[in-house]
């Protein structure tokens, strides 16, 4: 028997997936949806555009299917159709780890006539063209959606309730990349068929996404996404995409990592409503966390935070390090945004979140809602990503997601996600030192006490005392070894 390539084994994996999805849907999954539900049923085209310099565009074609009991609004001039967007992503290994990052983001097309075809579900009843029929399907061409003028900006539109505003702002633009999926090429190499953890792996993922108001009542909104595979090559400086295997139906790109890394832990955690809300939680966010060994005792701890329909957004990402761990090497990432998809019609921030390593925790954060309305949150469509290193091996534990929109009412403030995080160095040489920072200070009894407070398990157990105990048990510790550095 011949041996099969790991490209080859992937491009089986890859259509058997995409096979499994087709035929899932033709078999059962149709109609089996509560009121209106619409899926990615295929990404298609790409359409390639001339780049300008360093900035590159493409545009994904999209078939829609209504996989649920009930007919789907779609009725043009009207707040009352889905808008249609789409994203892109690499994942590429570098140093010793990988990486799997948002490249660019579309702004969107607003539907306005559906048609009543068959690619996902074998029996369609037809309509008007003001609503997609049950079980039908409606292809938008990626030529239609990448049309410039009529494509309309991400940020007047609430992917959780799926209202938005119409007509959308039309804020001046110029050029061939405008609002359309535009990415940097800057630092971009080919993909390849190298295999996954061998050091220099490249692939390249699409994505596509539907939001609507009828979807988003009746509770449906957490399978708007579908992905597919793409390869991307250079012809000089101007890149093009085409697709490797089939769509993915209702799973977002985030979704495939864990599927060629079984390392990557991932997590979805859906944000709680509060008091009232949108049918079936607010929003939904992914979380994705790989720890590599680099050898020599240091450790790369790589996260993806990946928001789908959360209106609520993301401003804050904790991961909590023990005592003792060293933690150094801090890394962030962001998509950008262009042509004035922020509120007043400006860019939203693109600015970096800033960091905090003390009070055993490595944090990131942007400015709040109060200081900056367009600040550089994690909001819906978007995937941000943070990175360390570290002196110990992996452990599990809770990250916290810290919501950035203004809790109402009896809404949390944050949801948390299980991750890889560094373990409690084995025989912490200076366990006085509470908040990290390689010296042993007053403010670590601060620290150890407001930890105890919060039910920290390492403080509130420190010294395998817990309760009250583990506070003498800390100032023993810190008394035994004094102010100074470790």
């Amino acid at each position: 028997m011949s041996k099969l390539s790991g490209k080859q084994v992937l491009g089986m994996a890859t259509a058997a997936a995409a096979l499994a999805s087709f035929a899932g849907l033709a078999h059962g999954q149709c109609q089996t949806s509560t009121g209106p539900d619409v899926i990615v049923g295929d990404i298609t085209g790409p359409e390639n555009h001339t780049n300008t310099g360093a900035q590159d565009s493409i545009s994904l074609g999209t078939t829609s299917c209504n996989i649920g009991n009930a007919q789907l609004l779609w009725i043009s001039s009207t707040n009352q159709h889905p808008v249609i967007g789409g994203t892109f992503y690499r994942y590429y290994e570098t140093d010793g780890h990988g990486r799997f990052e948002q490249l660019g983001q579309s702004w969107l097309k607003h539907g306005f006539f559906a048609l009543s075809q068959t690619l996902c579900c074998s029996q369609c009843s037809g309509t008007d063209g003001t609503r997609l029929g049950v079980g039908c399907s409606d292809p938008y061409t990626a030529a239609r959606n990448g049309t410039q003028s009529g494509l309309g900006p991400k940020y007047q539109v609430n992917a959780s309730t799926g209202f938005f505003v119409y007509p959308p702002a039309n804020p001046s633009w110029s050029g061939t990349q405008a609002r359309r999926l535009q990415f940097t090429t800057t630092g971009l190499t080919a993909s390849n068929s190298n295999a996954i953890g061998s050091g220099n792996a490249v692939r390249y993922v699409s994505e596509a996404q539907y939001v609507t108001p009828d979807d988003a009542t009746a509770g449906n909104k957490f399978n708007n996404t579908s992905y597919r595979l793409c390869n991307l090559s250079f012809n000089g400086s101007n890149a093009s995409v085409s697709f490797s295997g089939g769509t993915v139906r209702q799973k977002s790109a985030i979704e495939w990592w864990p599927t060629v890394d079984p390392q990557v832990l991932q997590t979805t955690v859906i944000v709680p409503n509060g008091d009232s809300g949108p049918a079936g939680g607010e929003g939904k966010f992914i979380v994705a966390s790989r720890a590599y060994d680099l050898g020599g005792g240091v450790w790369h701890y790589e996260y993806a935070v990946y928001n789908q329909c959360s209106h609520r957004s993301a401003g804050m990402f904790e991961v909590p390090v023990p005592s003792g761990v060293v933690v150094s090497d801090l890394g962030f990432n962001s998509v950008a945004y262009y042509n004035g998809d922020g509120e007043g019609n400006v860019n939203r921030s693109n600015a970096p979140w800033t960091t905090d390593t003390t009070g055993n925790k490595v944090q990131w954060s942007t400015e709040t809602q109060a200081q900056n309305n367009n600040a550089n949150a994690i909001r819906w469509g978007t995937m941000y990503n943070f990175r360390f290193r570290a002196n110990t091996s992996p452990d599990e534990g809770n990250a916290t997601i810290g919501l950035w929109r203004t809790a109402v009412g009896s809404e949390p403030t944050s949801v948390t996600a299980r991750v890889k995080l560094p373990s409690a160095p084995v025989g912490n040489p200076c366990p006085a030192d509470w908040d990290g920072n390689t010296n042993v200070e007053v403010a670590d009894i601060f620290a150890f006490l407001s930890d105890w407070f919060n039910n920290d398990p390492d403080a509130y157990n420190f010294g395998g005392t817990p309760g009250v105990p583990a506070i003498f048990a800390y100032l023993g510790e810190w008394f035994a070894h004094g102010v100074g550095p470790c």
